[in-house]
């Protein structure tokens, strides 16, 4: 059973190894997507407005997301002292 089980193993290593090298020479043989100077550049969307009540703080982050973590947390009552 060790044998079969080492086996196996080397033969998963070769075939992913063999797999992996086959599939990198596809890739980089593939054709490349050509560039047409005809094509106009994709639309840029406007930014998103604030959530209303939040304000940004100095480091640019939303403090809206920094107030939950104030609450204290409470402890479960399905506590249990068993073993």
């Amino acid at each position: 059973m060790k044998l079969f089980k080492f086996g196996l193993r080397i033969w998963l290593t070769v075939a992913s190894a063999f797999i992996f090298v086959t599939s990198w020479m596809m890739f980089s043989h593939s054709p490349k997507p050509v560039q047409s100077p005809d094509v106009p550049p994709a639309p840029t969307l406007a930014p998103l407005p604030p959530m209303p009540g939040s304000t940004k703080n100095a480091t640019g982050i939303f403090s809206l997301l920094t107030q939950n973590n104030a609450q204290p947390r409470r402890r479960s009552s399905f506590i249990t002292g068993g073993s």
